[in-house]
Order: C-alpha cells, then structure tokens, then sequence
C-alpha cells in the first residue's frame, strides 16, 4: 500500500516515506529535502504513514504488519524539529511508542486534538 498523508506547518510540508525510511520536507521555494536527524529505522516494514502537526511539533504514525503473526501494529513518534541558519531542518525524536495492535486495526486518519 505505502500511503502516506502529509502535515504543512508554516509554509513547509512533512511526510514520512515508508520505502526509504526517512522524514521529506518540502518548503514553498520548491526545495526538496531530508529532515536531518531523525532515526526511525525501527520502522522499517511500515506500510502506511500519516503525518500531523501537533503543538507545533509533528507526529508520525506508522501501520506495520506483523508477519509472523498476520497482525497490524501501529506505533507513533513525535519529533521536534529545528531550522538552522543554513535552513536545513534537523529533527529529534521526542518519544515513540506502540499504540495499538491487533488483526483488524489500520489507520484511516489523523488528527490532533
């Protein structure tokens, strides 16, 4: 499936690729990029992401399926991040978690309440 739904935070676009394993950036002078220091890799059989902004940080949530199992697990990140001089974004991954699992859960939608 690899899906992914995207955060815009003043002026940029954040989305996570679930094939390369790294956080996009996108901003309004059409450069393309990496956000610089964020480590997922524990997430690497993801198959659906969904990015949002959250008080003014972003959060990651990723679908994995388990196949061992034929379970879906769905684990988040929230990552703050940081524009330097240079404008190059750098991010940290605050916390991450599982949040649910099990043979019928998927995500359909973000949203920050």
């Amino acid at each position: 499936m690899n899906s992914t739904i995207h955060a815009f935070q003043a002026n940029v676009l954040y989305y996570y690729v679930v094939r390369k394993n790294y956080l996009r950036v996108y901003d309004l002078k059409e450069i393309w990029g990496v956000v610089k220091g964020v480590e997922l890799g524990l997430f690497e059989d993801c198959s659906w992401s969904c990015t949002e902004s959250y008080g003014g940080n972003l959060v990651v949530c990723l679908q994995k399926v388990v196949a061992l199992t034929e379970t879906t697990e769905i684990w988040c990140a929230e990552i703050v991040k940081e524009r330097c001089e240079d404008g190059e974004i750098w991010g940290k991954v605050e916390w991450y978690d599982f949040m649910l699992g099990g043979n019928s859960c998927i995500i359909l939608k973000c949203l920050a309440v």
